[in-house]
């Protein structure tokens, strides 16, 4: 491929899976760690959904341009030879790595709009079950996929994952919650304690 597709995928991998974190971590923050009222979202949860809906379909779009990265790198050629549609259509269609990306997109962009219409704690368990879910499809496709013994390494490598952007993820909203607002932060860490612990433990296993 060209040199800067070989250094944009890297690249855009990167911040797309911090975007991922960050994005399952506000939403861990709004279902979990802050406090709400059963059948309303407070206003840190609500300010936290919001956010993570914004950051979930910059997710989206980034991901769709990993696509067509990730095809210019499969067949070694140039950027602008990797937009066309048919091409790309070709790939994301008969290519387990293409139609895994699309997917995360798309679970990426259906995050969002339900992140955005959340107003309860319920409707930010689903946003934050999608997130974790769009996490998925890139990972289980990749290279144990088809290795020896690929139903544990896949099923080690999906609890590597949903452990990483917990634990990450759980952090950045930590930080971003003590500089916006901080006034439950000892209740939000306390809870967020526990689980840091176990994605720990998964990530280390």
């Amino acid at each position: 491929a060209s040199l800067l597709v070989q250094w944009a995928l890297p690249l855009a991998r990167a911040v797309v899976d911090l975007l991922a974190a960050a994005t399952v971590g506000l939403l861990l923050a709004a279902a979990v760690l802050l406090p709400s009222p059963k059948d309303l979202l407070a206003s840190a949860a609500a300010r936290a959904a919001r956010l993570a809906s914004w950051l979930a379909w910059t997710w989206a779009v980034l991901t769709l341009a990993v696509v067509v990265l990730a095809y210019a790198e499969t067949f070694a050629t140039t950027l602008a030879d990797s937009l066309d549609p048919t091409k790309l259509l070709s790939f994301v269609s008969q290519s387990p790595p293409g139609s895994a990306w699309l997917v995360a997109a798309s679970l990426a962009a259906f995050t969002g709009v339900v992140a955005r219409e959340s107003d309860r704690p319920l409707g930010a368990w689903v946003a934050l079950l999608l997130a974790i879910g769009a996490t998925l499809p890139p990972a289980v496709t990749g290279h144990a996929a088809s290795a020896g013994s690929h139903d544990l390494a896949t099923s080690s490598l999906v609890m590597h994952v949903i452990g990483v952007v917990a634990w990450v993820g759980g952090l950045l909203s930590l930080i971003w919650y003590a500089r916006t607002d901080g006034r439950y932060l000892p209740l939000a860490t306390g809870r967020f304690s526990p689980l840091a612990f176990w994605a720990f433990i998964c990530v280390g296993v």
